[in-house]
């Protein structure tokens, strides 16, 4: 909450409400725990009785992505070098928000992939995402302006029944199969 920066999430709360505007009221409130409680006991209600009261107190005008708005401000950013990571359908960060904070570092560049994921880099096992960052990372070599990333299933993950449409994807499943490849893989 506007507490302040706290290791029980106190910083990732202030990001979220600077980046949205809901404030809803003490009614709205326990209207949204209700709902999510009823559709995901266990752990939708964990999850909301703990995020929907994150705003309140916040008074600041929700901002996700920095406006440039003076000559001088846009000089600082110009030649920023960022690498910027976003997906086509992640439901915490529109691509829409990616792409405007691609805009308005002229110097950026960004990393797409089509998936819901929220996190990309590592957390795929797409080398088309994780090489360009990686390099920037270590090197600051920048990427091409934009690149677009297919999604990439886990090694280890049949994907085959999906595609045909037989069945949905476990999300454990693949969860799973990325923390054991990163295991294997000694990035724990």
């Amino acid at each position: 909450g506007p507490g302040g920066l706290t290791p029980d999430g106190g910083a990732n709360s202030a990001i979220n409400c600077a980046d949205y505007s809901d404030r809803p009221s003490r009614r709205g409130r326990a209207r949204i725990v209700r709902n999510v409680v009823s559709q995901a006991p266990v752990f939708g209600g964990l999850t909301v009785s703990t995020l929907a009261p994150d705003c309140v107190g916040y008074t600041f005008r929700p901002d996700p992505v920095p406006r440039i708005a003076s000559r001088a401000s846009l000089a600082r950013v110009r030649n920023l070098k960022l690498a910027i990571s976003d997906s086509t359908a992640d439901a915490a960060t529109p691509l829409v928000w990616g792409r405007a904070m691609a805009r308005a570092f002229p110097s950026a560049f960004e990393v797409t992939q089509r998936t819901g994921n929220h996190v990309n880099f590592l957390g795929t096992e797409s080398d088309c995402v994780d090489d360009p960052i990686r390099e920037y990372l270590l090197t600051l070599k920048m990427a091409p302006r934009r690149t677009m990333c297919l999604f990439t299933p886990p090694e280890g993950l049949d994907m085959t029944a999906v595609a045909a449409g037989r069945r949905k994807v476990d999300p454990s499943a693949v969860v799973e199969t990325i923390l054991r490849n990163n295991r294997l893989r000694g990035r724990q």
